[in-house]
């Protein structure tokens, strides 16, 4: 069975994070075959309280929570280095870039995630997109995935911050086609409901 790595930049919000973080581990069917990387600035004692709290509840739903402390604050501005921070700290097949504002509603997520994924070959690189379903509006996907071969080849998670528009631009300089990737999640920051 492929693992699945979720990565989680976020910063002094710990309240809406821990509620984000437990939309996903609530509504997995497999904790055992995921782990949720979060990648918290040095400063973001609240934020590691938080986790430290939640620690016992997360246990008792087999989950594996990984928190990688950057070595600096990048800010938004920097935000593909967060990312590739937690990617490097991680050892899933499947990396989902997720943000500590984007809530999980589709119960199954990561069986829905492993079953559109079966077929690809894992061997070669590939990247996938997501939509959450408020942000269908946009016309595009705001929200990347990619195995652990492409990571080995690129090296980073994205050249920006705006990693969706990385990935896409990237994808058609070397013709390769996304992954339209389908689970039911919520950009609760943004957004219009459609």
């Amino acid at each position: 069975m492929k693992k699945i790595t979720l990565t989680f930049p976020t910063r002094k919000i710990p309240e809406q994070f821990c509620f984000t973080l437990c939309s996903w581990i609530i509504n997995a069917n497999d904790n055992t075959n995921i782990e949720y990387v979060i990648i918290l600035d040095p400063d973001d004692s609240e934020t590691l309280n938080a986790l430290e709290k939640i620690k016992i509840q997360c246990h008792a739903y087999d989950v594996e929570l990984v928190v990688v402390i950057a070595e600096e604050r990048y800010g938004y501005e920097e935000l593909e280095q967060y990312q590739t921070l937690g990617t490097k700290n991680s050892s899933g097949d499947l990396i989902y870039l997720a943000s500590d504002d984007m809530v999980c509603i589709d119960k199954g997520w990561d069986d829905k995630l492993r079953e559109q994924s079966k077929d690809l070959n894992y061997d070669e690189p590939f990247w996938g997109e997501l939509t959450p379903i408020n942000e269908l509006w946009k016309g595009y996907a705001t929200n990347i995935l990619f195995n652990r071969k492409w990571f080995e080849i690129m090296g980073d998670a994205g050249g920006s911050r705006a990693i969706d528009g990385y990935f896409r631009e990237l994808g058609k300089y070397l013709k390769m086609e996304s992954v339209k990737f389908k689970v039911n999640l919520l950009h609760l920051q943004k957004g219009k409901i459609t």
